[in-house]
C-alpha cells in the first residue's frame, strides 16, 4: 500500500505562461551574467558617454543669436570629432555608450532654445 502512495503523478506540461515566465527569467540570468562579467567595460563606456556630453556643453555656443543645432545627425557629427573616433568597441559596451552620447547634451540644447525663444517673444512683445 506504501507503494501507491509513494508514486507521484507524472509531470505536467508547462503552461504558456510557466514557459515564458521561465525564458524570462533565464534572460534574466544571462545579462546579469553578462553585466557581471563586463562591468568595468559598461561603467567605462557611460563614463565616455558623459564626458562627451560635458564636453560638447562646454563648446556650445550660448552667445550667438542663432539656436543651437539639435537635429539628431547634426549632434551626431558634433559626438565624433570630440570622441576622435575612440568609441567603446566591446560587444557589451557600445550598446551603453551609444545610448548615452549625446543624451544630457540634447536637454540641454532643448533647454537653451527654449530659454533663446522665451527670450525673444519678451522681446518682441515689447516693441
Amino acid at each position: 500500500m506504501d507503494d501507491m502512495h509513494s508514486a507521484s503523478p507524472p509531470p505536467q506540461p508547462l503552461s504558456k505562461r510557466d514557459k515564458r515566465r521561465t525564458l524570462l527569467s533565464d534572460r534574466l540570468a544571462e545579462m546579469i551574467d553578462s553585466f557581471s562579467q563586463n562591468r568595468d567595460q559598461h561603467y567605462r563606456a557611460q563614463l565616455q558617454a558623459v564626458q562627451v556630453d560635458m564636453n560638447l556643453i562646454m563648446r556650445a555656443d550660448l552667445y550667438s543669436d542663432s539656436p543651437l543645432e539639435d537635429g539628431t545627425e547634426e549632434i551626431a557629427e558634433m559626438i565624433n570629432p570630440v570622441t576622435e573616433g575612440n568609441v567603446p568597441a566591446g560587444f557589451s559596451s557600445h550598446p551603453d555608450y551609444m545610448a548615452q552620447a549625446g543624451k544630457a547634451y540634447t536637454k540641454f540644447v532643448d533647454q537653451v532654445n527654449n530659454a533663446m525663444e522665451a527670450r525673444d517673444a519678451g522681446i518682441t512683445s515689447l516693441w
